[in-house]
């Protein structure tokens, strides 16, 4: 049986239409993974900077916590302090 030159061009036309098919789902694929790449970049800086954020704010909040409990130790001498102060004053003005 001869084959003809329609029958050649068939067997020929379906391979090249499928990997045609094939090469353009292959590079949507990428792209879709290079959006998924980038939006992981954008969300990993995202979460180092809430990281570092975070650790000043740690850092903050114990800097606050020790300032409160000096002001804390510290508050019944100064307000003794004043108190005095405001005595002295009053008494030295009759």
């Amino acid at each position: 049986m001869t084959t003809t030159l329609e029958e050649l061009s068939r067997r020929v036309t379906a391979p090249e239409a499928a990997q045609n098919d094939t090469v353009v789902t292959l590079k949507w694929t990428v792209s879709q993974l290079a959006q998924i790449k980038a939006m992981q970049d954008e969300h990993t800086l995202r979460l180092d900077q809430l990281q570092r954020d975070m650790t000043l704010l740690r850092a903050e909040g114990t800097q606050t916590r020790v300032e409160l409990r000096s002001l804390r130790d510290e508050l019944p001498t100064i307000v003794g302090d004043v108190v005095r102060a405001v005595f002295a004053a009053r008494d030295t003005r009759k």
